[in-house]
């Protein structure tokens, strides 16, 4: 009998690239688009989610940021509690992590934020 595990790497990236495209798709349904010039805290989160998602749509196994044209700037994100800064041209070619934009309980607090503010914009 042989057991196989997954490494952990790929585990995680398969459990969390489900709710980013979810986010895109629900993002663009309730009319908040994507405009990486937008400075508003809630423009810059709408930045970053659209990066996860690019960085997805590339490479599903190995997720790598693809920070490119108006894109390739540094980002500050600031939601619940979590105040970040995010240099997407230094990260632009790397391979995505939850570290890069703090880790594992601040993409929690994440999804909580996005869904939050797609249910407020999808109110009639």
């Amino acid at each position: 009998m042989t057991i196989s595990f997954m490494p952990a790497r790929i585990y995680t990236h398969r459990l969390w690239q489900f709710p980013r495209w979810l986010w895109e798709l629900a993002l663009q349904a309730a009319g908040i688009s994507n405009d990486p010039n937008d400075r508003s805290d809630r423009g810059q989160l709408r930045t970053l989610v659209y990066m996860i998602r690019s960085a997805f749509a590339h490479d599903l196994q190995v997720p790598t940021w693809n920070a490119r044209g108006p894109y390739a700037q540094q980002i500050r994100v600031r939601f619940a509690y979590h105040d970040l800064q995010i240099d997407l041209n230094a990260l632009d070619g790397k391979p995505l992590e939850l570290e890069d934009f703090g880790g594992p309980l601040v993409f929690w607090d994440l999804m909580h934020e996005v869904r939050a503010w797609i249910c407020e914009k999808s109110r009639p």
